[in-house]
This record gives structure tokens, sequence and C-alpha cells, in this order.
């Protein structure tokens, strides 16, 4: 049982959270960058702070309707093929899938539970819609390993409507297939943003091709045979030739095939959890079904997240970049623009890219960035919030590693703006080297923070006229400087809301703010 404390703490948490429509009450919050079920926001915090992985660990990951079920009774079977006196006697025809596979989040930690996993044999199985990035880390840093299966989107959202609806029909709630799509284009859907979710595990799966093997449903249909056996070889349960010869690996097949699961009466009967009947697991499990359900103007708008998963995928590939013209690529960026979910924040239009709210103008950097930027050992990086001292960092930076380029008197800090110098402070070869204030620098140190001072900076013409970027003049980022200044603008009701945002989300981190 998990603590009261623990309990508290999630709940005040979930409390905390941005949230979105969904279609079961109390709808979705955006947890980590990604939007879950409201209500299983502490059974993904329990799993995350209790899971410890073993090496033989098997998790099964995917977004909700792409193929999971079939993906459970597959990996089910294989390991479990010599436990069983023959494959007619398998649990599978008489539990489903998902009992027998359970999930993370919505079973093993339900409830404020702590699953006993003494009476589970090795390997164990294990399932989730959770995003890679927030794995316990127990799972992304063992030898378990991890299978995920990817779905062509427009018919995810096809299934997952029907059986959103399905489910739905017992709280007299009905979503149209336009509000669903509409909501996967947003972002706004079950452990979406979907781009996000299968960008994070297709990454490591090119990375560590040990850790995740990625599996495409339409190619487990279409070449079903060697998909399973690509299976069986990853999970460490490989068909011998002897096997193959007496026709084991068919008769998983036919066994874990859509139509015999189907009419299986476990299958026909009964319910999964208290919303989710046994059969609305099995609807057609065919490919291209959204052809019959999504508009052409929804397809089209689908398709340009699509078009920009290809580009997500290919970063830094010399076929990508060799291939597609300057005006292709930025198109392709305009194209992701019109369709990522937005936001304003203070009157500032911000949309949402890889879980976080960014200005459009700073998405066309970012991509490229992304995608083509290679980093090398001497390069330095300065990160901040904005207005975090980021200028004055800037300028520190600058001048500690050019102090043997240039005579401080001759510093390009006097006549350009520091965010016009930084690039080429982080491209000096050796920015690091032994930095020594002997006796040829004395006095050194104290010269560069008189040259860097804030008082200096703001008396410098190149810092008083012109605009930097997206115009914004050069004076706005020299206006006071001072630690406390917020006490002389925000009210003490608001003082006191951002102080409890900081306290709760800063607790126990070991990061304390100064006030003065």
């Amino acid at each position: 049982m998990e603590s009261s404390q623990k309990i508290k703490e999630s709940e005040e948490l979930l409390l905390s959270l941005p949230k979105a429509k969904g279609w079961l009450s109390p709808g979705l919050s955006l947890y980590q960058g990604f939007y879950c079920p409201s209500k299983i926001v502490p059974n993904i915090i329990s799993f995350q702070n209790h899971f410890q992985a073993h090496d033989q660990d098997i998790v099964l990951a995917s977004k909700p309707k792409s193929g999971t079920t079939w993906l459970k009774a597959l990996a089910f079977s294989i390991v479990n093929r010599k436990r069983c006196d023959q494959l007619s006697n398998c649990a599978l025809l008489k539990s489903n899938p998902h009992e027998l596979v359970p999930f993370m989040e919505f079973s093993l930690y339900a409830n404020n539970q702590l699953p006993d996993f003494s009476t589970m044999s090795y390997p164990r199985l294990f399932s989730t819609h959770i995003p890679y990035e927030s794995l316990p880390e127990s799972i992304k840093q063992t030898n378990c390993r991890i299978v995920y299966i990817c779905r062509n989107p427009l018919d995810i959202i096809v299934s997952h409507w029907h059986f959103a609806n399905q489910a739905c029909l017992e709280h007299n709630t009905h979503w149209t297939v336009e509000e669903f799509a509409e909501a996967y284009c947003k972002g706004e859907e079950a452990f979406g943003p979907f781009w996000d979710h299968m960008l994070g595990y297709h990454k490591v799966s090119k990375e560590n091709t040990n850790k995740v093997l990625f599996l495409k449903y339409e190619e487990l249909k279409k070449d079903t045979l060697n998909q399973v056996k690509k299976l069986a070889e990853f999970i460490g349960f490989p068909f011998s030739k002897e096997e193959e010869s007496q026709g084991i690996v068919e008769e998983i097949l036919k066994l874990c095939s859509f139509g015999n699961l189907k009419e299986l009466d476990v299958n026909k009967h009964g319910k999964f959890m208290p919303y989710f009947e046994n059969k609305s697991y099995f609807r057609k499990g065919e490919i291209g079904d959204w052809v019959n359900h999504l508009s052409d103007s929804m397809v089209e708008k689908l398709n340009k997240l699509t078009c920009y998963l290809y580009m997500e995928k290919n970063k830094n590939s010399q076929s990508f970049s060799s291939s597609t013209s300057e005006e292709d690529y930025k198109n392709g960026i305009e194209k992701l623009l019109n369709i990522l979910p937005r936001k304003n924040s203070s009157g500032i239009p911000l949309c949402q890219y890889n879980g976080i709210g960014c200005p459009s103008s700073a998405i066309h950097g970012m991509i490229p960035f992304h995608q083509f930027f290679q980093a090398n050992q001497n390069d330095i990086i300065l990160a901040s919030l904005p207005k975090s001292g980021m200028t004055w960092l800037k300028a520190l930076i600058f001048s500690i590693v050019n102090r043997n380029r240039y005579a401080l008197k001759d510093s390009p800090l006097l006549t350009t703006h520091p965010h016009d110098l930084v690039f080429s402070a982080i491209m000096v070869l050796d920015p690091f080297g032994t930095i020594s204030w002997g006796r040829r620098e004395e006095g050194l140190v104290e010269e560069i923070s008189r040259l860097c001072s804030f008082e200096h900076l703001n008396s410098l013409e190149a810092n008083k006229n012109d605009v930097f970027n997206r115009g914004i003049p050069v004076t706005a980022y020299f206006r006071k400087s001072e630690v406390g200044d917020y006490a002389n603008h925000p009210t003490p009701s608001m003082v006191e809301l951002i102080s409890k945002v900081i306290e709760e989300k800063f607790a126990n981190s070991g990061l304390v703010f100064k006030s003065n």
C-alpha cells in the first residue's frame, strides 16, 4: 500500500496539472509532457517511484489501439510455449491477453496498491502506454527489453474512436470522429501527443537495437511469420529449427490470430476494467479502415503531422539532408507550425513542441538545430530560462574564454551586444584549457568583472540602440537586474501563489532561491 503522505502528494500534484477534455471523466491531465487520464496519474507516479526492473523483464509498450492486445497474445504465447503440454492448453484460451500481460499504470499500481511480484516467474511480462522518457529509470538502465508496436495514426484514431464511444455508452456521452481527430491533432489524447510517443521509442530503437524493438502493425499484418520470428529472437525465445519443422510457429500464429481471439468465449463476455468490455478489444483489426470514417480535410491535416514524423525520424540522415530542397524543408516546418497545439501566454502565442511551449519563431531554429547540430567536445553551451541572467552570463563567458585573444580594452563586447558574440565564444578551440589566475593575469578577474558589470554594459552605445532579434530593442536586456525586484510589482496574493508553486515543484530538489 502506498503511504498516506505519497497519496496526498500525488493528489495535490494532480490538482495543479493542466487539463484537457477526455472521453472518460474527469478528462486528461498533462503530466511530464504527455496527456493521460487524470485518474491514473497517481498510478503512474507510484509505478515510477517503486518499480524495479530486472534484466530478464520484457516490457510491451504502445499507444492505445496500436495492436497492443495482439502483441500481448503473441509475446505471451512465445514465452510460455514450453510451459504448456501443447498450445491447445494455453492460458490464452481462458484469459484475456490484458489479464496475462498486465498494464503497469492501469492494473498493477492501481488504487494505491504496491504489487507483490514474488509469485511471478521469469521472464516477467509487463505492458505500458507510458512514453519512453517517463518510464522508471530501472527499465532504462537495466538490460530488460522493450517491444514497441507502432501503427498508422489514421487507423489509431478511428480504432480509438470506436473503442471510446463503446466505453462511453454507459456514461451517455458521444464523440464524433471529427472531434476525436481534432483532439489528436492538438496532441490532447491519451498518452499523446502521439508523435512524441512514437518518436521517443523510435529514437531509442535506433540508438540501442538491443534495448527496443520497434514493430509496425502494418508489417506484422502483412508478414506475420517473419515478424513473429523477429519478435521471438529479440525477447530471447527464438524458435529452434525443430520447432519450425514441427509447425510451432504456425500454431502460435493461428492461436493468436484476430479471428481466433475474437471468437474465444473469454473475449466475448466479461470486462477487463469496469468500463472496458473484453469484446471491445476485438473490432476489426484491419489496415486502412480510416478511409471509411475520416474526411479529406482531416486526413490532409493528419498527413502533415505524419510529414513531421518523417522529418523527425530522419534527423542527421545524409539521405534526408541531400534529397530535400531548402524550399521543401522550410515548407515542411511551416506545415508543422500550422498543426501544432497552440496556447496564449500573456498575449504571446505559444506552440507545443516536444512537450514545451515556445514561440513559433523559435521553432524555425529549433528543428534544424535538433536535426543537424553536431556537438564537439570543446563546445560550451549556455542554458537558461528567459530573463534569468543570460545576457550577463554571455558577457562573462565571452570575456573569460577570449581574454588571451583580445586585450580587454579592445574587447568586442564594447561594441557588440553579448547575444551577437556568444556563438564565436563557443566555437573557440579548447576554451577551457588550464585556467590559471597567476602573476601574469593579476587583476584580470577584477577587470573582467568591471567590463561585464551591469552598469558598464548598460552604458555602452552598442546596448542602447538598434534591435536584437524579433524586433526586441537591445535596451530591453538591461533594465534593473536587481535581486528581489519582484516585491515592487505582484500583489501579495500573487507572490503567495507563485511561491507555493515554486515550493511544490522544487520540493526536495535542494534548489533554493534567495529573495534578497
